[in-house]
């Protein structure tokens, strides 16, 4: 990938782009980006994996309870309640 801005000129692979990235944002915003990272690393094998023991519907379904287990959990949340001004 190649950026250019004005007079500079910067080019950086695909695959070192994250790490680029992360030396201009706090701690907390790496911590973030590390788990997406992982997910985007591990969820195609992950998904390949099981898509050879088992149908996408099933998957479609755990995906929907995990969804709703979440969705549950953050409604029943005490700031949920509160609202956004916690």
């Amino acid at each position: 990938v190649s950026v250019s801005v004005g007079p500079v000129s910067v080019s950086v692979s695909v695959a070192s782009a994250p790490v680029c990235m992360l030396q201009y944002v706090s701690e907390r915003v790496v911590v973030v980006l590390w788990w997406v990272f992982l997910g985007a690393a591990r969820g195609r094998r992950t998904t390949g994996f099981l898509l050879g023991v088992t149908s996408p519907e099933w998957l479609h379904l755990g995906l929907a309870v995990i969804v709703f287990a979440g969705l549950l959990w953050l409604v029943s949340s005490a700031q949920w309640r509160r609202g956004t001004d916690a």
